[in-house]
């Protein structure tokens, strides 16, 4: 469970980490992927309306318990459960991402009560009656929006993060082979899945040349800051509702690690500097791009160039 350290480091928070450094190593190869026609379509003002969207999630309300009436949208914890269990690989997709983001975001709360208790357990951080410690110098309003990010991440994250069954559940590991294949096909079975939060993490990490490309150009004719924002603006264009919890999750786990609660994409620390409206405008304008490549499978989108005949 969480309480191996082993355990605690997950592809969200990885995945965030790598864009805090602007990472983005690629290497070649050809050919594409099989459409798939699961994600909508973003409209012309998606891409504006992203921080929004997010930052209208920070309520643990907005997270309905398993108990609720049957009517009721379903919780994190049983839409996980459910997920798991359908043969729909785009479905069990939605279980791997919602278990990686809880993982993230349950670690970060952990992380934010052993820094004052180190003998603290699991347990005793997520109840939600343990007082949630103080940053240095925090002030009231900020120590207020830390405690609501802790209150979305226990509304969403706790009952599975007691849930060994579905922490360990096949869905979780069953693309993990992917990684040890060549990039175009392992990016080709994230697609397929339209596992859009591995895929954005295979194009980062999955090629071992400094430069990525995207429709023929080094970092889709960006600078390589523009190209990595660009990556995580897509992955948030997608609509379906546990894309959207798993960042707001991220986000959440930021707040409370690093006090930095406004939830708003352009002012979380997720990339190194530069973050010059340049550059900001750069990924706002390949993010739309970028993600109906993804969501329509086009794998051949992320490969360099065929080389020049001799």
């Amino acid at each position: 469970m969480f309480a191996r350290r082993s355990m605690q480091v997950c592809l969200a928070s990885l995945f965030m980490a790598l864009l805090a450094l602007g990472v983005v190593w690629l290497r070649a190869a050809p050919e594409g992927a099989t459409p798939s026609p699961e994600a909508k379509e973003p409209s012309p003002a998606a891409l504006a309306s992203v921080p929004s969207r997010l930052s209208s999630g920070l309520s643990a309300s907005r997270a309905v318990m398993p108990h609720e009436a049957p009517s009721a949208p379903l919780s994190t914890y049983a839409l996980i459960i459910q997920s798991q269990a359908d043969r729909n690989p785009v479905v069990r997709a939605q279980a791997r991402g919602l278990v990686r983001a809880c993982r993230g975001a349950v670690v970060a709360l952990f992380d934010a009560h052993r820094k004052h208790q180190s003998e603290i357990d699991l347990r005793t951080a997520l109840d939600s009656r343990t007082a949630l410690p103080r940053l240095p110098e925090e002030a009231g309003v900020q120590h207020e929006q830390r405690q609501r990010a802790r209150e979305l991440i226990l509304a969403h994250c706790s009952s599975v993060a007691h849930d060994e069954q579905a922490l360990n559940h096949p869905a979780v590991s069953e693309l993990d082979a992917a990684w040890h294949l060549e990039f175009k096909e392992a990016l080709r079975i994230q697609l397929q899945a339209q596992d859009f939060h591995g895929a954005v993490f295979q194009v980062l990490m999955g090629r071992k040349s400094a430069v990525a490309y995207f429709e023929g150009l080094p970092w889709g004719g960006a600078s390589p800051e523009g190209y990595a924002r660009a990556l995580y603006y897509a992955m948030a264009l997608d609509p379906r509702p546990s894309t959207q919890t798993s960042i707001q999750l991220s986000m959440a786990g930021n707040c409370l690690e690093s006090g930095m609660c406004d939830f708003d994409l352009e002012a979380m620390p997720l990339f190194r500097d530069p973050n010059t409206p340049a550059i900001r405008a750069q990924a706002h304008a390949l993010a739309p791009r970028i993600f109906s490549a993804m969501k329509e499978g086009r794998v051949e989108a992320f490969l360099s160039p065929a080389a020049p005949a001799p």
